[in-house]
This record gives structure tokens, sequence and C-alpha cells, in this order.
């Protein structure tokens, strides 16, 4: 089950790394230009509640969770940034759900290079979470942000 959704995962990145190459042209005065105003440095906490700052250079897109105000989630790339902004409908804050592929997949070269994440990997150390490589990064970080799956300990 899990391998089905990784290629899943593996086949929507393609098509929206094909996409967006267009987007950006056709969107140089909207999502583009919003990006490159989102994007400074900033110290942030990695993980949170660890006490390890670090100072991190992105597209700081502001995302509209559920409940709560609106949280300033780093985007390592414009690709992402765009396709993010182009996934909300043009407008800030952007809803959660609009979190981009490419945006996540931003994330986990971030992790990989910045953070030292190597595979393979145990999200939260739960061996239920186990990465293999950056596809797998890919699905559980999506899979997080979403709530689809629980972070920390993983399912009671």
């Amino acid at each position: 089950m899990k391998r089905t959704l990784v290629t899943a995962f593996a086949l929507v990145m393609l098509m929206a790394l094909a996409v967006p190459a267009a987007a950006t042209e056709t969107t140089s005065g909207g999502a583009v230009a919003t990006c490159r105003g989102l994007y400074e440095t900033r110290e942030q906490e990695i993980p949170p509640g660890s006490g390890n700052v670090v100072e991190q250079t992105a597209y700081w897109v502001p995302l509209q969770y559920p409940e709560g105000p609106a949280e300033d989630l780093p985007i390592q790339t414009l690709l992402g940034c765009v396709t993010t902004l182009r996934n909300g409908g043009g407008s800030l804050p952007v809803p959660y759900t609009a979190l981009s592929i490419p945006a996540i997949n931003g994330q986990c070269r971030y992790l990989e290079e910045e953070e030292g994440l190597t595979y393979p990997y145990d999200f939260y150390g739960n061996p239920e979470y186990h990465a293999e490589n950056r596809l797998d990064c890919v699905y559980y970080l999506r899979a997080f942000h979403l709530g689809v799956l629980p972070p920390g300990g993983g399912p009671e």
C-alpha cells in the first residue's frame, strides 16, 4: 500500500515539475512577485521546542490552519512558493491544504543539505514512519502537514 502511494506521489511530482515553468512565465505580475516579496532570512527553531535555533533564508508563506492564526512556513524554492500560492488561489494567507509537492520536496532537500538528514530515517524516531529516500520524505512530511498521520509516536 505504501509503495503504491509513493509511486502515485512520484507521478504527481513529475507532473508538478512540468507545469510550473509555464505557470511562472504567465504569472510574473502575480504569484512570482508575491513570492519575491516573501523572501528573507529569519531565525527558526528546528525542530520546534528543541532550542536549536538556525538562520533560514526562504520564502516565508503564511499558511492558515483550521484553528488559530496563520503561521509562516519557510518554503525553500521559488517553484515551491509559486505552486503553493497557485494551489491556494493566489491570496494570503494560503490554506494549509495548498502546500505543494515542490514546496515539500524543497523542505526535504533543505533537511538533507542543511540539517544533515540521511536515509534510512525514522521520523520522530518511529519505525512506522520509515523513509528510505527523498520520495518517502515527501510522503511523510505531506502526511504530517495535512494531519493524515499524527506527528510523534504515531497511532495509539
